[in-house]
């Protein structure tokens, strides 16, 4: 299945770094292998190539030597540019081999594509790419054109690819003898963890350290590091809101007493405060201080002095207050 394929390439990544062990300020490379792989896979390396599928058809042609023609007929027939490069590729014989591709190279290189401005940048993006194309093997010619033009194609969602990351993780732990964890409720941590700590550099650093535990305890809830919003299920009658409250026997697991209120409807903030400062995100996690100042002010205001920091998930709204001035 998809999800045993993922688990085996990522299982053989954090096998090729050195397995599960150590201390954080050990592992800190090779946890970036293990953070660049998922990027890769996830297509979220926060990358963008500025690349048209026109300059990566040219690159490829560099590469193999195959006409636009030729390319084209095999695009139509294939309907993936990846999957019509790879052909091209194995049809070639090499009188040297190209060195093998590494994670770190391809991130890296694919960050020098992207940083390309300026008068000239098409070019020095032509030649980042074909540098990159020859030292493929098939398979990889046609990945890494799909990662060229951002679309990987591999039907796996951040849900998935977490499961195949804890289910990894789970099994050599139990190879390694280091401790016994749950394999069937590891990708269910991995994923619960990376909801409330969105960070893949984190999340790879503590997992190569100390497994599912450690995991668990380091990667927490953490100011300035907005996580994603939790999202209502509307419910059309009071029959149905009882159902979702019930549990599989039928019993209540929450109080019969309920609260309802008015809903205004504005823009969704999460706050977070370290202290001293308040940086506000959007509903998308961008950071949109500079649009709401006198948020900003009111929430530093509010503060009671003992507060060290604070995270609120809130919703901006503008009302009218009784002297006809907006406020919050």
């Amino acid at each position: 299945t998809k999800l045993d394929a993922l688990k085996r390439v990522l299982k053989n990544i954090i096998e090729a770094v050195g397995g599960i062990h150590g201390v954080e300020d050990e592992r800190v490379d090779d946890a970036q292998i293990l953070q660049f792989a998922l990027e890769l896979i996830l297509g979220t390396a926060g990358i963008t190539l500025q690349v048209s599928g026109s300059a990566v058809s040219k690159a490829v042609q560099a590469v193999t030597g195959a006409s636009s023609g030729r390319l084209r007929d095999a695009y139509r027939k294939t309907g993936d540019l990846g999957d019509a490069s790879e052909r091209f590729v194995r049809n070639q014989s090499l009188l040297v081999q190209p060195k093998p591709l590494t994670i770190a190279t391809v991130h890296e290189t694919l960050r020098k594509v992207a940083a390309q401005e300026g008068k000239g940048s098409q070019n020095q993006r032509h030649t980042l790419m074909v540098k990159l194309l020859r030292s493929c093997k098939a398979t990889e010619m046609k990945f890494l054109v799909r990662t060229l033009l951002g679309n990987m194609r591999l039907g796996a969602n951040v849900r998935t690819v977490l499961a195949a990351l804890g289910h990894a993780v789970a099994e050599l732990e139990v190879q390694q003898s280091n401790q016994n964890p749950d394999i069937a409720n590891a990708a269910k941590s991995v994923q619960d963890t990376f909801d409330f700590c969105p960070r893949l550099d984190k999340l790879s650093l503590a997992l190569l350290c100390g497994g599912i535990s450690y995991m668990e305890q380091s990667c927490v809830l953490e100011v300035g590091t907005p996580v994603n919003p939790m999202l209502a299920n509307a419910a059309h009658s009071l029959d149905e809101v009882q159902k979702l409250m019930e549990g599989n026997d039928g019993k209540l697991n929450v109080p019969r007493a309920a609260v309802a209120e008015w809903k205004y409807d504005g823009v969704r903030c999460q706050a977070h405060c370290d202290g001293s400062g308040v940086v506000l995100y959007s509903r998308h996690l961008l950071d949109n201080t500079d649009q709401f100042p006198d948020v900003v002010s009111a929430l530093l205001s509010a503060k009671k002095p003992h507060v060290q920091s604070f995270i609120i998930d809130s919703e901006i709204v503008a009302v009218e207050s009784r002297d006809n001035a907006l406020g919050y």
